[in-house]
């Protein structure tokens, strides 16, 4: 069981769109959040390899699009 206040999702991935400027900064910003929170947070480019290869191989609870 889980505490009330635990996020349900352990592992975001937060997806930059390449031609969107402020997307990847962005999408750091969220990603320190979540880390400060506890929560194991990845922030890249939507075709970046390392982002894919997350998403691909299951170890993302949670994807976000920016």
């Amino acid at each position: 069981m889980t505490p009330s206040n635990a996020s349900p999702f352990q592992h975001i991935v937060i997806a930059a769109h390449p031609q969107v400027p402020e997307a990847l900064a962005e999408g750091h910003k969220v990603a320190a959040f979540l880390k400060r929170h506890g929560v194991e947070a990845y922030a890249g480019l939507l075709y970046e390899d390392e982002l894919r290869q997350r998403v691909e191989e299951g170890r993302a609870d949670l994807l976000i699009a920016l």
